[in-house]
C-alpha cells in the first residue's frame, strides 16, 4: 500500500517538471505569428517607431489590428480611445511586449508609449457596423 501512495505522489511531481520554464534562454524573442519572422530593428526592449493602420478584425469578438506597410502585425496595447478607429493611419513608438499571451491569434503585442503621427482621412465604419 505504501508503495503505491508513493508511486500516486511521484507521478504528478514528474509530470510538473517537465513544466519547469527555467531551462528557457531569457533572451527568447517575440516572433510575427503571420509570418513567423522577428520584427526588424533594434533589440526587442528597446524603443520601437512602427508605421501602419488599424483595421478592424471581426475574430474573437471583434478587435482594432495594426497592419504596418510591409505587412507585420501587430496589438497595440495602451493606445488612448480616440485613436482606436478603423482606417486610422498612426507612427507610434513603444516596444513589443514578451511572453504575453492573447485570444486574438493576429500579431506581436504592442505597448504604445508615444503617438508620433497620426490620419485620420481614412477612417470607416467595420463592414458589421454599417
Amino acid at each position: 500500500m505504501a508503495r503505491f501512495v508513493s508511486t500516486l505522489v511521484l507521478l504528478p511531481l514528474i509530470a510538473l517538471a517537465g513544466c519547469d520554464d527555467d531551462h528557457h534562454n531569457a533572451n527568447t524573442t517575440t516572433t510575427d505569428l503571420q509570418t513567423g519572422q522577428r520584427p526588424s530593428g533594434a533589440a526587442m526592449t528597446d524603443l520601437q517607431t512602427l508605421t501602419g493602420t488599424l483595421v478592424y478584425q471581426p475574430q474573437e469578438g471583434g478587435f482594432l489590428g495594426f497592419i504596418t506597410a510591409d505587412g507585420r502585425h501587430y496589438l497595440l496595447r495602451n493606445l488612448e480611445k480616440p485613436y482606436r478607429k478603423n482606417g486610422m493611419k498612426l507612427t507610434v513608438k513603444g516596444k513589443p511586449v514578451e511572453g504575453m499571451a492573447t485570444t486574438k491569434q493576429f500579431g506581436i503585442p504592442f505597448a504604445v508609449t508615444e503617438i508620433v503621427h497620426m490620419d485620420a482621412t481614412n477612417i470607416t465604419l467595420p463592414s458589421n457596423e454599417m
